[in-house]
């Protein structure tokens, strides 16, 4: 069959114009096309970019007021939390955005102290669990509390405070012959997960504090490993809970601006503003390798102190709720002499360093005798 194109040329003289000019069109159609695909993939791939960019920021958003709550829960100090989000803001700033809900939460803390600050972080919780962002609590009912035990058997204001947070250690039986098996039984199961959650603690500091003193020389002669190791070791012993790593730390020392860097790592963290600028001031701008040790051993004495106050007392009251409500047994079988070891050890430790803060008031001492026979004092 004869190709259409050379029988139009043949035909017409102006066909060569004629199939110049469809083919001119068809290529612009093509390339129009080509565009139209080009702009569209780069189009879904901005959205994609955006989707990422609003999620990570609703995670950062989302994993700020959990540590904020965190902190609250651990017994942070207003100055504590006010570094914590003036670490927010600065980062915030720092990557071009705009930190108006951490700058709320300050202002919060500012006027109404702890208490205000809760009061917001509630309310930012409430909206994140309307729209999906923070799974909500399952509501403790009535029927699901109680299908184990008799309320009659307890007092009315532990029975109130059983309902609101749904834990069995919140009920406190009318006479003791009053308590429900079952009851026993998921006081036993709280109570072990408690101290569990105290001994992992305990057990940080006291690894820690051991980690830091051996460092100490190591640090005094410009050792970057140690320094970093040194710094890690310093922020965990004011909270347990850090994130903050050695190599971050490293990286952080090795940057041009060390200090400034070491700073912002440590904010960004949710490492208190107290302990971060004490850090800061240990280290030398010029040789960053080099660090003031006497000052950072007192940081850590002054840290060290209020964390061990808190763990201990939280263990003696458990070990105390313990006594009053489980028998010899089931006490041996939650705490132990190991633990009580453990715990007793913790206000052994002190760097012997002088502090540069002012150390809180120390609480009153409180003592009993462990199941092994231990005699175990909480100053």
């Amino acid at each position: 069959m004869a190709d259409p194109i050379e029988m139009l040329r043949a035909f017409s003289p102006n066909a060569q114009n004629f199939i110049s000019a469809g083919q001119a069109g068809s290529n612009l159609m093509t390339q129009g096309l080509q565009r139209d695909l080009l702009g569209e993939q780069i189009a879904q791939q901005q959205m994609q970019t955006e989707t990422l960019q609003n999620q990570q920021n609703i995670n950062n958003t989302v994993g700020r007021l959990q540590e904020l709550e965190r902190q609250i829960s651990f017994g942070a100090t207003p100055d504590q939390l006010a570094g914590t989000l003036q670490g927010y803001i600065s980062e915030s700033q720092a990557r071009g955005g705009n930190p108006v809900d951490s700058m709320q939460a300050l202002q919060a803390l500012q006027q109404g102290g702890v208490e205000g600050l809760s009061g917001v972080l509630g309310q930012a919780k409430q909206v994140f669990q309307q729209q999906g962002l923070i799974q909500a609590p399952k509501p403790v009912t009535r029927e699901s509390a109680f299908a184990k035990i008799d309320p009659s058997k307890y007092t009315p204001e532990s029975v109130a405070a059983f309902e609101q947070t749904g834990r069995f250690s919140e009920l406190m039986p009318v006479t003791p012959e009053d308590a429900d098996p079952e009851y026993i039984k998921e006081l036993r199961g709280e109570l072990r997960k408690d101290v569990g959650g105290l001994q992992s603690q305990a057990q940080t500091l006291k690894t820690n504090f051991g980690k830091l003193q051996n460092l100490a020389e190591e640090m005094r002669l410009g050792n970057r490993s140690a320094v970093a190791q040194g710094l890690v070791a310093l922020v965990k012993l004011g909270d347990p809970g850090s994130v903050v790593k050695e190599e971050e730390l490293k990286q952080a020392l090795g940057a041009q601006s060390p200090v400034a860097a070491v700073g912002d790592l440590l904010r960004g963290k949710g490492v208190g503003e107290g302990v971060t600028n004490s850090i800061i001031q240990s280290l030398d701008p010029l040789n960053p390798d080099a660090v003031n040790v006497d000052q950072v051993l007192g940081t850590a004495e002054a840290m060290l102190k209020p964390n061990v106050d808190a763990i201990t007392t939280a263990y003696t009251t458990a070990r105390n709720r313990a006594g009053e409500q489980l028998t010899s047994g089931g006490v041996r079988s939650i705490f132990g002499s190991e633990r009580d070891n453990l715990f007793g050890e913790l206000g052994s430790l002190t760097f012997g360093a002088q502090s540069p803060v002012q150390p809180q008031a120390p609480a009153q001492p409180q003592s009993f005798t462990s199941a092994g026979g231990i005699q175990f004092t909480v100053e």
